[in-house]
């Protein structure tokens, strides 16, 4: 996948000990955060296409880092909604089942779900859909017809949001939201190589941009 491997290639000459890659759940909001990402040469993908092995192997430059001594970190973006919240052990799990394949296991992997959540809900005033309907399901995650309602997932979800839920791309309406949502004091970047010739300034850009993003909006 070409996004995924021109950002790895760039990012072997900023010396970090952290590699990470960002997926979100809609392709509109994919392109909210891509120039950002760019900039700071992480690649990010679509997890709505999680079935094209195109984005599955992109995910496995995990590997290829994680064998540099590199701590590999995924960040999430997604609804707000109960499979939203349940992306984490989601994405593990499909991870998993690559693992023998690749040769590659997830258990180190850190996956950070960093949005939509509750709190910046309320704050930038997102709208709530009174729905939990499913875009492959006939009844919504409410309906006791739905095979997945009585799952603990759905249970604890509607025990405290109720039947309803934010849609990522609620995000486009809110000018200026979404950089309020970047992660940005969630990992601590530092270089991978400390004899490295690269300058301080180099070393910090990634965090700095973040910073000086938030700081603008």
């Amino acid at each position: 996948m070409k996004t995924f491997d021109i950002a790895s290639r760039k990012l072997d000459h900023l010396h970090l000990d952290t590699y990470v890659q960002m997926g979100v759940e809609k392709s509109n909001v994919k392109n909210l955060f891509a120039k950002t990402c760019a900039g700071l040469y992480v690649p990010i993908a679509n997890l709505g296409g999680w079935a094209d092995l195109n984005v599955r192997a992109g995910f496995m430059h995990f590997k290829e880092r994680e064998a540099q001594g590199k701590q590999c970190v995924l960040l999430v973006f997604t609804d707000h909604d109960p499979g939203g919240l349940h992306i984490n052990k989601f994405l593990r799990s499909n991870l998993e089942e690559l693992a023998r394949a690749v040769q590659w296991s997830p258990d180190n992997l850190i996956i950070e779900r960093f949005g939509l959540d509750y709190d910046f809900i309320e704050r930038e005033q997102l709208t709530w859909i009174n729905n939990l309907a499913t875009s492959k399901g006939e009844y919504p995650l409410d309906d006791k017809r739905h095979l997945d309602h009585f799952k603990d997932y759905v249970q604890s979800y509607l025990r405290k949001f109720g039947a309803r839920k934010v849609e990522a791309d609620a995000l486009l309406k809110s000018a200026g939201a979404w950089a309020r949502t970047l992660p940005s004091s969630h990992f601590e970047i530092r270089p991978h190589d400390r004899t490295s010739p690269l300058s301080r300034e180099t070393q910090t850009r990634p965090a700095a941009e973040l910073d000086r993003l938030l700081k603008e909006t």
